[in-house]
């Protein structure tokens, strides 16, 4: 069984209040007419409800506007973050090809270039992953110039990420060149981008990828089922001895049928290319592959052992072994063992400093204290989307073994889910995250119809093949899927369809 509260009534009943009236309007029914789903002013409709109701993103100074399938969004926002976010949420939606974001980042509070600087590289230093990277950086009018040498794209990728998250950051350029150790012949840069799109959950039809190499460039063309899948596709490719990636030949198409998915060309996946998979995973995470982490697959159940000197990078590795496609469970036997000595006096100023420079807790009101390497996180933040960053933040500081989140949260009537292609935190090992079920707020056949309407929206369920059957607010979901993300993303869009509780019977089968 399987329930959370839903993301809250007024979201979801004003979005799919929205689309029923934009497609009245044209004289069609929701659920009878493709065609008119597929219009600009249906898609562009359906961003604006996803936006709405995501607690990371304030809808009240972005402009939406959709034409022939591109998205455009425009205005401004107070972080970085909630830009680069609203583009993301822009790219989960059926029907949105691409997204242009020139959405301005208006920080809330004034901060001066040389504390910005200051908290990028006090970032870079308390951040066990990236601590010892040569890498500088330089602030001009909020814009962040990072510069340097890193051995692979994901670590470049990383202190980028880390740059993002520090407050009165606008923009970030990333000038951090990658130093391979050696050149890689093309023909296995090739293969390993091959096999690393297809053991990713999240790439869905890899029968349609086609990609090529030449001199370590990179071009990647053919069709894929979303703007979101895309991005990962483009990003998965950076494997070592990369130098450049063309996507602008891979075409988004969220009509591919089943007969296109990767289960139909590639139906049997052992234990030994599943654990062959995930080690290849680990080593590409910048977080995790400094560490000697075993890993088995048995009935598609992977355990990992070994021992890491930080929360993160525990979190990182079962994370990265859920993300790899045909494992269905994930037993997590990792320790967190600090390599050297830290006192909680010293553990407690560098999660207090973590959480004060960060720009989505930016006006959070979060304590901490430390015994044995256990945080204790108290004060206030207005949603779990924050409490749950707050958990994160902690969770990278080395020397953090566990986080007690204690943080009371203002608006619990908004719930927090997960979203694969959207979220870098997975909520649901948080030992705090635990909802009653919400109260029924609509009849059952709506719920049913919103459900579907929500699983017909999303570009990564085949929805013909989920059967939705509500019951005082109870949904039911039955059938098929091909993959642990899949059966997830099910249970997300019968939250948002109004459902108080979920029960999943859907089979993973490949």
């Amino acid at each position: 069984m399987y329930w959370l509260r839903n993301s809250g009534s007024y979201g979801r009943s004003t979005g799919a209040i929205a689309i029923a009236v934009a497609l009245c309007l044209s004289g069609m029914a929701i659920a009878d007419d493709v065609e008119q789903k597929e219009t600009d002013k249906t898609v562009s409709t359906r961003v604006e409800h996803q936006l709405r109701r995501d607690t990371g993103v304030d809808l009240e100074k972005i402009e939406v506007d959709v034409s022939q399938g591109i998205l455009t969004l425009d205005g401004s926002v107070p972080t970085l973050l909630s830009k680069e976010r609203a583009a993301k949420i822009g790219e989960t939606i059926r029907g949105v090809r691409s997204v242009v974001n020139v959405l301005k980042v208006v920080p809330s509070k004034f901060v001066t270039d040389e504390l910005i600087r200051k908290d990028i590289e006090a970032a870079w230093l308390s951040d066990p992953a990236t601590d010892s990277y040569e890498v500088t950086a330089e602030v001009h009018d909020g814009v962040a110039t990072i510069s340097g040498d890193v051995e692979s794209y994901p670590e470049k990728r990383l202190c980028e990420k880390v740059s993002k998250s520090v407050k009165g950051v606008k923009e970030v350029q990333n000038n951090i060149m990658v130093e391979y150790e050696s050149n890689r012949p093309d023909v296995e840069i090739k293969a390993d981008i091959d096999q690393t799109h297809h053991y990713n959950a999240y790439i869905d039809r890899t029968s349609r990828i086609f990609t090529s190499v030449n001199d370590g460039k990179v071009a990647i063309s053919g069709l894929c089922g979303s703007a979101a899948e895309k991005a990962r596709i483009t990003s998965d490719a950076w494997v070592a001895g990369v130098i450049e990636v063309d996507a602008s030949k891979l075409e988004t198409n969220g009509y591919l049928k089943d007969d296109d998915r990767r289960k139909e060309m590639y139906p049997d996946v052992t234990d030994e290319a599943i654990t062959e998979a995930v080690v290849d995973a680990l080593l590409y995470d910048p977080r995790v592959s400094m560490f000697n982490i075993d890993v088995k697959s048995d009935l598609r159940r992977v355990t990992l052992k070994g021992e890491v000197d930080n929360l993160k990078a525990k979190r990182s590795a079962v994370q990265d072994a859920r993300n790899t496609y045909g494992v269905w469970y994930v037993y997590d036997r990792i320790q967190i063992i600090p390599t050297a000595d830290v006192t909680d006096t010293a553990i407690r100023q560098k999660v207090k400093a973590a959480l004060e420079r960060n720009a989505l807790l930016n006006g959070s009101t979060i304590d901490v204290a430390v015994k044995n390497g256990i945080a204790r996180l108290t004060g206030t933040v207005n949603t779990y989307f924050g409490k749950a960053y707050a958990d994160d933040v902690a969770s990278t500081v080395y020397g953090v073994a566990f986080v007690n989140n204690d943080v009371n949260v203002i608006y619990t009537d908004i719930g927090l889910r997960y979203q694969p292609f959207i979220d870098p935190i997975y909520p649901y090992d948080f030992d705090w995250y635990d909802y009653e079920p919400a109260p029924v707020v609509k009849p059952d056949g709506e719920i049913e119809q919103s459900i579907n309407d929500e699983m017909w929206w999303s570009p990564f369920i085949d929805a013909d093949q989920v059967t939705v059957s509500v019951d005082s607010g109870e949904a039911t979901l039955t059938g098929k899927v091909d993959s642990w993300y899949e059966r997830e993303k099910a249970v997300e869009n019968a939250l948002e369809g109004g459902a108080r509780k979920v029960i999943n019977k859907l089979e993973y089968v490949d």
